[in-house]
């Protein structure tokens, strides 16, 4: 039986509608289809000439063990660009919206070793992601997390940290 949004047209028949070469960070959103999904992320036809990756840790800010746990081929979903190599012709999105400013440093840009504040915007097992500015989340191994009222804490969605 076919999946819900029906199979996926060949490539050479696919509408394309959003080159890669012109796509860039933080663009979207953007309606998808799922075509593929693997235990580590799936695969989404966004209008562009490849499949868009998204991995499993950028479809929920919420823990998800397995993407297929999530996504099931011709589901729809919302996304964003989250990384994008024109050359190469790659494509990465994330369903967990993020907003953008102007004025965000490149990531680059951002010393090393520098001591910054930032919001929660992702949890996982082993540490949280943080928007503190910069083009690129911030990443914090559970080990540099501070603890809260000497013992391990809590520490939630949209937390300044």
């Amino acid at each position: 039986t076919a999946p819900e949004g029906g199979w996926a047209p060949p490539a050479w028949k696919r509408n394309v509608t959003r080159s890669i070469a012109y796509l860039k960070l933080g663009d979207g959103p953007f309606e998808g289809t799922v075509r593929n999904v693997e235990d580590f992320g799936g695969f989404i036809d966004i209008g562009s000439e490849r499949d868009a990756f998204v991995h499993v840790s950028d479809i929920s800010s919420e823990f998800v063990y397995q993407a297929t746990d999530v996504l099931r081929p011709g589901q729809k979903v919302r996304c964003w660009v989250h990384f994008v190599d024109a050359a190469a012709k790659k494509l990465s999105v994330t369903m967990i919206p993020r907003k953008l400013k102007e004025s965000c440093l490149p990531v680059q840009d951002v010393p090393v070793g520098s001591v910054v504040t930032g919001v929660v915007h992702r949890i996982t097992t082993f540490g949280v992601y943080l928007e503190i500015g910069a083009q690129e989340l911030a990443f914090v191994h559970c080990t540099r997390l501070p603890r809260r009222g000497g013992g391990a804490g809590r520490i939630s969605l949209d937390d300044i940290v």
